[in-house]
């Protein structure tokens, strides 16, 4: 054991686990303080500050064009008198499901699987009601 290790360290003791615990550390050995300056913020182009204000304006024209998540187009348009867009996922030509909030690949997926299901339900359906619907009897005309 070092000159140093001995002034600032406890007697070991083996019935404790913390055994060797620093007392006090010397100025000769304390560590030099250093004298950069550090900047606040970093400079980052990609992204804005954590309190940065953002006008808003709501006479500019927001995006209406569709979008591809995945390979599922969504389509948007804008709330008047709000921020929020609507995000309408597409299936062809009918609307799956709507949000406010962006939908990701797993959104898509599983609203289009539930939108496809929802269909199969409707025509089970129709097509168990109509096979229960008695034959109507057909109108004959009787010539006279």
């Amino acid at each position: 054991m070092t000159d140093i290790e001995s002034r600032t360290r406890q007697p070991i003791n083996p019935r404790r686990a913390d055994a060797f615990i620093p007392l006090a550390i010397s100025s000769k050995t304390a560590m030099q303080k250093l004298n950069v300056a550090f900047s606040t913020e970093l400079s980052r182009r990609d992204t804005i500050r954590l309190r940065s204000i953002v006008k808003y304006d709501p006479r500019a024209p927001r995006a209406t064009t569709p979008m591809m998540v995945g390979r599922y187009v969504v389509a948007r348009r804008p709330l008047h008198g709000s921020v929020h867009t609507l995000y309408m996922i597409m299936d062809g030509s009918t609307v799956a499901h709507t949000s406010i909030s962006a939908p990701s690949a797993d959104d898509c997926r599983s609203a289009i699987a539930k939108h496809e299901r929802r269909i199969a339900a409707a025509l089970t359906e129709k097509t168990t009601t109509e096979a229960k619907r008695k034959p109507r009897a057909a109108h004959v005309k009787e010539a006279a």
